[in-house]
């Protein structure tokens, strides 16, 4: 009688444990499943930002292009008498600030994209 005691014992613990091993490939499973949706969620925004990014750029190159060239012939029109070049530097030297700030602004942005899972990070130390 005792044999099939220890026998049921063993096999409900067999049992058990499987259970647990099973559990935790579930939970396993899950977590990754979590972390590949986040990441895919936040490589989505890194596109978009970089997107927006290169398209801000390039309106922003030719705009500025254009622009440069108007304030050019304004001077021009308005401070006769001196030489093409000094006029080109003007518009050169404030476009280049206004550049820098814009693209400041834009490394700021990307810069805010956190890489670390968050979602996975909290459900894995709640798990623990």
């Amino acid at each position: 009688m005792s044999i099939d005691t220890a026998h049921d014992h063993a096999s409900s613990l067999t049992h058990v444990v499987s259970g647990i091993v099973s559990d935790l490939q579930n939970l396993m499973k899950q977590e990754l499943k979590l972390f590949v949706s986040e990441q895919n969620a936040k490589l989505m925004k890194a596109k978009e930002a970089a997107v927006m990014l290169s398209v801000g750029f390039f309106a922003l190159h030719i705009g500025a292009i254009l622009l440069a060239l108007t304030f050019v012939y304004l001077l021009m029109q308005l401070i006769p008498g001196h030489f093409a070049w000094i006029y080109y530097g003007i518009a050169g030297a404030i476009l280049a600030i206004l550049g820098g700030i814009l693209l400041a602004v834009g490394i700021a942005r990307v810069q805010r994209i956190n890489p670390v899972p968050s979602q996975v990070e909290s459900t894995v130390k709640g798990n623990l």
